[in-house]
C-alpha cells in the first residue's frame, strides 16, 4: 500500500537478493509450518493443499501453464517477528526511494499470493 506523494516515476518495480534475509517462518493457514528452503515434502504439501490457478481471461498456455499453484496471501503466515522487522528496516526503505516514493515510512508491504511452479514451468513477462 502507498499513501505517499511520488516525486517522479523511475520504476513500477524493483528486485534484490539479500543473502541476509532472516528466514520468514512461513505457515499456511488449514495446513501449518512450511520450511525454508522449500522441501520436495513439503512442495507436495503446498501442491496438494492448493487450488489451481487459472485466469479465464488468458488462454495463451505459454504465459500461464496449468502447473502454476496459488495460495492466496490471505492464508500466508510470517512467524518470524525478525522477519517482520526486517521487512520494514531494510526492504521498505529501499523500495520507497527507488519507486519514487517521498516518505518510505508510509510504504508498506502487504503479502498478495504465493504463485508455485512445477518443474519446467514458469511465467513467461508479458505486456497486455
Amino acid at each position: 500500500m502507498v499513501s505517499a506523494t511520488v516525486i517522479g516515476v523511475r520504476t513500477f518495480a524493483t528486485t534484490d537478493t539479500f543473502s541476509n534475509a532472516p528466514n520468514p517462518g512461513l505457515s499456511i493457514g488449514g495446513l501449518g509450518s512450511i520450511g525454508l528452503p522449500l522441501s520436495k515434502l513439503d512442495a507436495l504439501r503446498l501442491i496438494a493443499f492448493a487450488e489451481e490457478f487459472k485466469t479465464p481471461t488468458i488462454t495463451n498456455t505459454a504465459v500461464r501453464e496449468a502447473s502454476e499453484i496459488k495460495i492466496e496471501g490471505s492464508k500466508v503466515i510470517l512467524r518470524n517477528e525478525r522477519y517482520e522487522a526486517w521487512l520494514d528496516q531494510v526492504i521498505i526503505h529501499r523500495v520507497g526511494p527507488t519507486l519514487g516514493i517521498e516518505e518510505a515510512e508510509e510504504v508498506e508491504a502487504q503479502f498478495y499470493k504465493m504463485v508455485l511452479y512445477t518443474p519446467g514451468r514458469h511465467f513467461v513477462p508479458r505486456q497486455e
